[in-house]
């Protein structure tokens, strides 16, 4: 992604010669776009078969703004944060959100990608998803 961005930014000026005006408008389109796509029937179908959230209809439009408005926070804050504190801070959070209820990002990646019977169970187990 940030070899795209230095194409776009650095070396075409595709947005002019202060290129970082334009880096959170373009992270916002970005995760909108996902939150469109993660709400398709194709995408929800997978989801419920690949994981343990066999009830999952999709996400409320209310779920998908305050996941754009969290976004945007995170990206504010990683700004402004050297890129080990940044790293640190995401390692700490995935370890926290699994730790709590049995699922973050990267296993919502694994179970999209890879389905794993072991981690469906697991997460199945701790009464979350």
């Amino acid at each position: 992604m940030s070899g795209i961005a230095w194409l776009l930014w650095q070396r075409w000026h595709l947005f002019g010669r202060r290129p970082e005006r334009w880096a959170l408008p373009i992270a916002v389109a970005v995760e909108a776009l996902w939150e469109i796509a993660e709400n398709t029937p194709t995408v929800i179908n997978h989801y419920r078969e690949a994981t343990a959230a066999y009830g999952y209809t999709g996400d409320s439009i209310v779920n998908s703004a305050a996941d754009i408005g969290w976004m945007m926070v995170g990206f504010l804050i990683a700004v402004r944060l050297p890129a080990w504190a940044i790293l640190a801070l995401a390692l700490f959070l995935e370890l926290l959100a699994l730790w709590a209820i049995r699922d973050n990002l990267t296993l919502n990646v694994i179970m999209l990608l890879y389905p794993m019977d072991a981690i469906r169970e697991w997460q199945g187990a701790g009464g979350a998803v």
